[in-house]
């Protein structure tokens, strides 16, 4: 799988919704990479995964390619300030000591010590020349889901407080197939996909979203654009 720029820039914004903002869980981001951007399942949960380490200055094992590190060390400065990205620095570095003992790494050294090196990285552009770079120029970093949830970093809660845990498409509640385990565990779908949204948009938890056991999830996004909930309950052979 060629993983580009675009791919990049939503596993990050995902990767916030998960670790920072709260209102998805891992394997609904995950989902949502692999059902409507392409992604591959182990790929997507690697990516998130490091965002999360990044955060923490903890050793990551999975490597994410140079662009996605650099694209990950600038917006961790750009979204969290100086201090997050120095935590972000130790996680790579532990990742490059990690590696190293296991043979050639690609670019990424390259990339820790120019983040290394600087005190105030506001435009990393021009000393990385090339078109995968573009996402590096001051204030031109797109966004796409961090303007849909931050104003409300409980849309998914609030989702499942209002609809329950009941699968809307099958009406499965998962616990019942699997005990313990899975209580509390469902999916949550956005009725609007966020591939489509491209400015500023406030989640209506009620409205905006409703719960879906995993396999409704994945069957929903079998058609681009997704079925709509009444498009999905048809199709279920009863």
């Amino acid at each position: 799988m060629k993983i580009n720029n675009e791919m990049i820039e939503n596993a990050y914004n995902i990767a916030k919704d998960v670790y920072v903002n709260k209102i998805l869980g891992l394997s609904d981001g995950a989902s949502i990479l692999e059902d409507e951007f392409k992604w591959t399942l182990s790929s997507a949960i690697g990516y998130i995964h490091v965002f999360d380490k990044m955060l923490k200055g903890d050793l990551y094992t999975r490597t994410i390619n140079g662009s996605a590190t650099k694209y990950y060390l600038q917006n961790i400065f750009n979204d969290y300030g100086y201090d997050a990205l120095q935590k972000a620095l130790v996680a790579v570095e532990l990742h490059i000591e990690y590696y190293k003992k296991l043979g050639p790494i690609n670019n990424i050294e390259e990339i820790y010590n120019y983040f290394k090196n600087i005190n105030n990285p506001k435009i990393v552009y021009n000393e990385f020349n090339d078109e995968e770079d573009k996402y590096f120029i001051e204030g031109k970093v797109k966004q796409i889901f961090i303007n849909i949830y931050e104003r409300d970093n409980n849309a998914r809660e609030k989702c499942l407080k209002y609809y329950g845990y009941k699968c809307s498409g099958c009406g499965l509640i998962m616990s019942d197939i699997y005990g313990k385990i899975a209580e509390n565990f469902i999916h949550v779908h956005h009725l609007i996909e966020l591939s489509r949204i491209k400015n500023e948009y406030t989640i209506d938890p009620i409205n905006d979203l409703r719960p879906l056991c995993p396999n409704c999830h994945s069957i929903i996004h079998r058609k681009t654009p997704s079925m709509t909930i009444e498009e999905l309950k048809s199709i279920i052979i009863k």
